[in-house]
Order: structure tokens, then C-alpha cells, then sequence
């Protein structure tokens, strides 16, 4: 699940459409779509540079909804941009890569984009062929993975390529990224005939090279990982606000445009985007703790499974609040499934497999813990927001 929400961050799921030019079509698409969130981002700054210096330390929250969302907005907006400019460069740079180098292989590289990939160190070339000779006894891995790790214990593996397997040409090749506080940059790798232990290629992590500058500065600032769990949290936090942002921002265009000098059909247009937008952003968090209980309950759990469970209830609950055509009722239904998915996930996690979370505190299990944290976390605040929307006596927006 964590490796599927990872993919659909930058929209693999759609590579699967083929393109003329080489390139992945989601990776192609991703990239487009985070170059003009740095458009908006700066423009955005430029366009209203002079209210913003005025009303940054003005917050009205007992007023109309959309001096609320305009203060959100404003504040949020400046305390996050550079975050959100960071973010929005390198990740250009990391997903739209894949369509930017397909060029450079067919100039520098005679066609071969293999070769041009094994230089940026995406892929590693190996002369084994596979012998139809099998191995007198099944590979033990764990041993390997341990010796190496032993051996650059300042760094830790990041890939595993595994090549003819059980068989006498059997290979394997170990990436490690060193730790930041040792080298901030830095990619090592070793490829290990298994059979005989021999080494055909080897790579420190603590030698970088220009191309190890260049892409190690892109990760580290991307993830936000050169800094231990804090960073890491920090980096989630403002990523947040970047979603209020645009939520919010939506919202203050819908309003303002939601007059009766406005003609009805744009009125009506100007409706029905802002309710496919937010049908479809505020269903993805229950769809996502619904997934996440179907995979503790599924007997049998893979990509495919995933896929169907993940996309077919999301599409389910857009079209369902699509249909209601009430954002008001849109935010309180999304809240209220959202707050009972995210604390129900926590009860299954621990009932399924016993993790539960004095358990992985106990046993230092982090992520296990922080995961169910944060979905607590997200359940106790959606409720609580559920509850201040029912009592809210004011409405959320002008009726269609």
C-alpha cells in the first residue's frame, strides 16, 4: 500500500498509456502538473504581493466565510511558499526527468537509451547469461545483504537487483545511499557474482561523483530526509497546509464569482467545477483508510487487489457526492466517514496483527506507530471539525 500511494504521487499507474517520444505518459503528466503549481506559486505571490504585506498578520474567523478563507489563504499561503517552491522544482525535476533525458539518449548515446541510463545509475548492466545450469543449493540473500551492510555500515540499502535467479550466472547488485550526516551526497553499489562470490563491479557510497551531487541534492531536498524523523514531519505538516492552500484558494474563486452580475450559466459552470474538484480531493482520504482496513482483511493482498479496491471506491464516492451537487454536504459527509475509516484502521491494524500501539512503542517500531498515530490524529481532527461545521449556523457557501 505505502509503495502504491507512493506511485500514484507522481501518477505512474498511468504509464501504461504509451507515448510517441519514449516517455512515461503519468511521469509526463506529473511533471506538467507540478510545473504550473510552481506557475501559481509565483504569480500568485506577484498578483497579490500588496495584500498580502497588509493583512499577513490579519485573521477574521468570526466573518463572512470569505474574508476567512482570504486570511487562510494569505497566511498560509506566504508561511509555506518556500517550501512549496522547493518542492515544486525539484519535483519537475524529478519526474518530468524521465521525458526531458529521453533526448539526450538519442544525441549522446546512439539511440541506446540502456546506456544513458546506466550512466545516471538507474539501471545496471550486466554481461551474465542466464545458463540453465541451477545452483546446487537455494541462495541465501539475508547473509549477503548482512556482510555488505557490514561493510558500509554509515549507509543503508536502497535497491536490490536480483538477476538470474538460481542460477550458476546468478548475480546480485546491492545500491546503498550513504546517511546524510556522513556524506550528503553520495550513491555506492555492488555487484556480486553468487555462485562464486565474486565481486564484477564495485562502488563506495563515501566517492561521489558530479552525477551523485546533482541527484542526491534533488532527493534529499524533494523528501526532506537529510534531517531524521523531525524534518521528515515537518515536511508532512507543510505539505498539509500546501492542500489547504489550494482548497482554499478554489473556494475564494468560487465565491467571488458567485454573483448576480455573474450571467447563470457561468454561475452554474463556476458551481460544478468547484464540485467535481471537491468531490473528488475530499473523498481521497477515507478511500484511503478504507484501503488500507481492506488490506488487513483480504486474504489474498497484491497490486491488482490493490488497484481495484483503491480506484473503484474512489470513484464510487466522487461520483456519489458529485450527484448531491451540496458542497456543505460534501465537507461534513467527507469529514464524518473520514473521522470513523482512520480511527476504525487503527482497531483493525491491532486486531489483525496485533500491532497495536503501546505494542510498537514498546518495540521501537516507529513507523508502524506513527502510522497509526497520524490516522488518529486525522480522526479525532475530522470529527472535531464535523462538529463545529453541523453547528455552524452560518452557511458554507450561496446555494446553486
Amino acid at each position: 500500500m505505502g509503495e502504491f500511494l507512493y506511485r500514484l504521487h507522481f501518477l505512474a499507474q498511468l504509464n501504461v498509456v504509451p507515448l510517441r517520444m519514449g516517455a512515461p505518459f503519468g511521469y509526463l503528466l506529473a511533471g506538467i502538473v507540478s510545473f504550473l503549481f510552481l506557475f501559481a506559486l509565483i504569480t500568485g505571490l506577484l498578483l497579490h504581493w500588496e495584500k498580502i504585506r497588509s493583512n499577513f498578520f490579519l485573521f477574521r474567523p468570526w466573518s463572512k466565510w470569505k474574508t476567512v478563507w482570504t486570511d487562510f489563504h494569505t497566511v498560509l499561503g506566504v508561511i509555506g511558499f518556500p517550501f512549496q517552491l522547493v518542492y515544486a522544482v525539484t519535483g519537475i525535476t524529478l519526474i518530468a526527468n524521465f521525458a526531458l533525458i529521453v533526448p539526450f539518449g538519442n544525441l549522446l548515446y546512439g539511440g541506446s537509451q540502456a546506456k544513458l541510463n546506466e550512466q545516471l545509475q538507474y539501471s545496471y548492466k550486466s554481461k551474465s547469461v542466464y545458463s540453465y545450469d541451477p545452483m546446487q543449493q537455494k541462495p541465501d540473500i539475508n547473509t549477503t545483504l548482512s556482510k555488505w551492510q557490514a561493510h558500509w555500515p554509515e549507509s543503508r540499502i536502497s535497491r536490490i537487483f536480483i538477476r538470474n535467479y538460481q542460477d550458476k550466472q546468478m548475480e546480485t547488485v546491492i545500491e546503498f545511499k550513504p546517511s546524510p550526516q556522513v556524506s550528503f551526497a553520495g550513491l555506492g553499489f555492488v555487484r556480486e557474482e553468487t555462485a562464486t562470490g565474486n565481486i564484477a563491479e564495485l562502488k563506495s557510497p563515501y566517492q561521489p561523483t558530479y552525477t551523485d551531487y546533482a541527484k542526491s541534492l534533488i532527493y534529499h531536498l524533494h523528501f526532506g530526509d537529510f534531517g531524521g524523523l523531525p524534518l521528515q514531519i515537518i515536511y508532512f505538516i507543510l505539505g498539509i497546509t500546501g492542500c489547504a492552500v489550494i482548497i482554499s484558494g478554489i473556494m475564494i474563486w468560487l465565491v467571488a464569482r458567485n454573483k448576480s452580475s455573474v450571467p447563470a450559466h457561468k454561475r452554474k459552470f463556476n458551481f460544478g467545477a468547484c464540485n467535481v474538484f471537491l468531490s473528488v480531493c475530499l473523498s481521497m482520504l477515507p478511500v484511503t483508510a478504507f484501503t488500507l482496513i481492506m488490506t488487513k482483511l483480504m486474504p489474498v493482498v497484491n497490486q491488482s487487489t490493490i488497484y481495484r479496491v483503491y480506484f473503484y471506491s474512489w470513484l464510487t464516492v466522487s461520483v456519489y457526492f458529485m450527484i448531491r451537487r451540496n458542497l456543505a454536504l460534501i465537507n461534513r459527509q467527507a469529514l464524518l466517514l473520514s473521522a470513523f475509516l482512520c480511527f476504525i484502521l487503527s482497531v483493525v491494524n491491532g486486531l489483525s496483527s496485533g500491532h497495536w500501539m503501546w505494542v510498537t512503542w514498546q518495540q521501537k517500531a516507529t513507523d508502524i506507530f506513527l502510522i497509526d498515530a497520524l490516522f488518529l490524529s486525522l480522526s479525532a481532527g475530522c470529527l472535531f471539525a464535523w462538529r463545529k461545521v453541523t453547528q455552524q449556523a452560518r452557511p458554507l457557501i450561496i446555494a446553486e
